[in-house]
């Protein structure tokens, strides 16, 4: 396939943390049996423009190396890992270095001082509490996105139904009950 350098993006801070996390306890084994894996942790000092749009100032990006095929997206990253948690996958963006101004991050850092590099932290422990944890914070988020408490029956409404090729997609709210929202009652979520 070939050699990608690639920056794996969150959507917010905490997820990125997560990410951090899991990846961790997967160990670096995994991925240096793959020949594809994080390096570092980039931090952003500056607001930057790409072709992928504008990156805030505090922006961190997990700095991918190695095999171009787990770099392509969530799914082929963690190929072969079990228990990857539906919200990392659901909440990553890779984007390619071919996008970024890699030059002035690495080469010409010490000047432009446009990010701080980390070495990725596989060295740091991950306890069993730790994945827990993890696991639990997870599955939360994944409750307060996708379920709510059914006004007719008190039940558990959902917000995804099978798509007939073995994911999910989103829909309005609706319950065994027969209830369904309506999406301009809710104000259009």
């Amino acid at each position: 396939m070939g050699y990608q350098e690639t920056y794996l993006k969150m959507n917010n801070k905490k997820n990125f943390t997560k990410m951090v996390d899991f990846i961790k306890s997967c160990g670096s084994e995994v991925f240096e049996e793959r020949c594809s894996g994080p390096v570092e942790i980039i931090t952003l000092n500056k607001t930057i423009e790409t072709a992928c749009g504008t990156f805030r100032k505090g922006q961190q990006f997990i700095y991918l190396v190695g095999e171009r095929y787990h770099q392509r997206c969530a799914e082929n990253f963690f190929e072969d890992i079990e228990n990857v948690p539906q919200g990392l996958i659901d909440n990553s963006q890779f984007i390619f270095t071919e996008y970024f101004p890699s030059d002035d991050m690495f080469e010409n850092n010490e000047v432009t001082k446009i990010c701080t590099h980390a070495e990725f932290p596989f060295d740091d422990i991950v306890t069993s509490e730790m994945v827990m944890q993890l696991e639990k914070d997870l599955e939360d988020d994944y409750k307060k996105e996708h379920e709510m408490l059914c006004p007719i029956c008190s039940g558990t409404a959902c917000n995804e139904i099978p798509n007939g090729t073995g994911g999910l997609e989103d829909c309005n709210f609706y319950c065994s009950c027969g209830w369904e929202e309506n999406q301009t009652e809710m104000g259009g979520r």
